[in-house]
């Protein structure tokens, strides 16, 4: 949303797909852990549980059963260890990608973004109200389905 504003009238469209809810950055970074290589490994039992955790619970920060997902299968462990392998390759870029990402509340760029902004959200999501909030703000909120 900040590359929109700043590029103006050349930017001809944005979608923001479940966008963060200002406010919620410090907990999605508390819960989004540190990767950068450490000598005991623990970077790397800190990442698969993220990842499992993202599997397992909607959303991943939330382990109640309420938020258990239902597979009706075991989770797709193949596919896990595709993104875990490339997520190690990145590095700290994701890490760093986050922080860039939420260090400005995404309410507070998207006023100036003179482009026709479509959010993408669902509402039963705990970050759905993000969605009716910067709705708020001029964008167009679209409801999954």
């Amino acid at each position: 949303a900040a590359l929109a504003a700043a590029l103006g009238p050349r930017v001809a469209a944005l979608a923001l797909v479940d966008p963060v809810p200002d406010g919620a950055g410090e907990a999605l970074r508390a819960a989004v852990p540190d990767v950068a290589p450490r000598r005991d490994g623990t970077h790397l039992l800190a990442a698969w549980h993220t990842l499992r955790d993202r599997e397992l619970w909607c959303p991943w920060t939330d382990t109640t059963p309420a938020a258990a997902r239902d597979f009706g299968t075991d989770p797709d462990v193949p596919r896990l260890h595709a993104v875990f392998t490339e997520w190690m390759r990145g590095g700290t870029a994701g890490r760093r990608t986050l922080d860039a990402a939420l260090s400005t509340p995404l309410g507070a760029v998207l006023g100036p973004v003179a482009s026709l902004t479509t959010i993408h959200a669902d509402p039963s999501h705990p970050w759905g109200a993000a969605a009716r909030d910067l709705a708020r703000l001029g964008a167009r909120h679209v409801p999954p389905g």
